[in-house]
């Protein structure tokens, strides 16, 4: 989880800098950090749920929610890029 956090952290801040209106950029600035608190107290959760269920029952929910969101992710990347040109 550190190594992502000290990955994506970077990116996404610049990707919320290129892109947020300069009326809301700091909102969405102190955004990213919640976002991280968030995920920091659900994962303790989600890794309890995961050593009750069957591995492969377990990860394969994981990686369907991964896969999916990552496809929304694609579906949207062509617009993230319209609006990223347009700045």
């Amino acid at each position: 989880m550190s190594i992502g956090e000290m990955v994506f952290s970077p990116l996404g801040n610049s990707f919320i800098t290129m892109l947020a209106p300069a009326k809301v950029i700091g909102a969405l600035l102190g955004f990213w950090p919640i976002a991280v608190f968030f995920a920091t107290l659900i994962y303790p959760k989600l890794y309890a749920y995961l050593k009750t269920v069957p591995f492969q029952i377990g990860y394969g929910i994981v990686a369907a929610i991964v896969i999916v969101m990552g496809i929304i992710l694609w579906l949207l990347s062509g617009r993230l890029d319209q609006l990223a040109k347009a700045e």
